[in-house]
């Protein structure tokens, strides 16, 4: 049940566009991540972004494979930070992670109907069973 709960909570995150210069968003917000499109549409998530010079930089996690063979349930990759920039008149958008207020609506909204029908259905059945 927390495992199920948990996967709902993260439900409630996502991406949200900033409309600011990377360089405002940067300095000013200092967020842990964001994500950055590039102007041919590529995308990269930098974490502790900084501005240097004329480039937004940070780090991205890349996932090297492990040498040798691995059995069941052992893992096949190790994650690798790579430090890496991207140049500012390169950027196109710029994004940060965070809570979505319309997505946690929803959950709430959509776990309270749930709870709702399961203790009618429960006191349905009890009211049943008690006036054959």
């Amino acid at each position: 049940m927390l495992l199920l709960l948990v996967h709902l909570l993260s439900a409630c995150t996502g991406w949200h566009t900033q409309y600011v210069a990377p360089e405002v968003l940067v300095s000013e917000s200092q967020p842990y991540k964001i994500r950055v499109r590039r102007t041919d549409g590529s995308r990269v998530v930098l974490i502790d972004p900084a501005i240097r010079g004329d480039s937004v930089v940070g780090r991205w996690h890349r996932y090297d494979p492990l040498p040798g063979p691995t059995g069941p349930g052992m893992p096949t990759s190790t994650r690798v930070e790579v430090p890496t920039g991207v140049p500012l008149a390169d950027v196109r958008e710029v994004q940060t992670h965070g809570v979505s207020v319309s997505r946690t609506a929803l959950l709430v909204v959509g776990v309270g109907l749930v709870v709702l029908v399961a203790v009618a259905a429960a006191e349905a059945s009890i009211l049943d069973a008690a006036h054959p």
